[in-house]
């Protein structure tokens, strides 16, 4: 997985006003998108980009919004139980409260993120750790797996440390040792 295939995981997207979730591709209500969900109805869609805010009005006079999600076709009537099942699926999620959309994070019971979460949601699995670090990291167009990189962490390792190692005259005088 890619570093924002490990991090998206773990954010759901909380809906304000709904101007910057995507109705159809967003993963806003449970774990899959409605394009996901429900493909015939998104072939279907005349907005297929559309946000939450442009499909979501109201509420009317009775206090109630409606979602006015238009189709290019009428449906077929091995479809219109698709149709429904839809429509019943959007009007049992709770209505938007307003204000900003944002993300929460799944793995702190406040929402909001932490490193060590992530570390210990990355370091469960193993490999992924290093490839994520690795992943963005790719010194002077070399990556992890390449000869050319192995040998450059070798030098690095072993090299380096005897670099910088202050020798002094009661360190090298080694024969009163033997």
């Amino acid at each position: 997985m890619s570093g924002w295939q490990d991090y998206s995981q773990h954010v759901k997207l909380v809906v304000g006003q709904g101007n910057r979730v995507r109705f159809w591709k967003d993963k806003w209500c449970g774990d899959t998108a409605l394009m996901d969900r429900f493909p015939i109805l998104f072939s279907c869609s005349t907005q297929c980009d559309a946000t939450i805010e442009n499909v979501l009005t109201g509420p009317n006079p009775r206090r109630v919004h409606e979602w006015n999600v238009s189709f290019v076709r009428g449906f077929n009537d091995w479809e219109v139980v698709v149709v429904v099942e839809f429509f019943d699926f959007l009007y049992s999620i709770a209505e938007p409260k307003g204000g900003v959309d944002g993300l929460r994070w799944k793995l702190c019971k406040d929402g909001v993120f932490d490193s060590r979460s992530f570390y210990l949601a990355l370091s469960s699995r193993p490999g992924v750790l290093w490839n994520f670090v690795f992943g963005f990291w790719d010194p002077v167009g070399f990556t992890a797996t390449s000869g050319r990189f192995i040998i450059w962490m070798e030098k690095l390792v072993w090299e380096a440390p005897i670099q910088h190692l202050e020798l002094s005259s009661a360190v090298l005088d080694v024969v009163g040792l033997v």
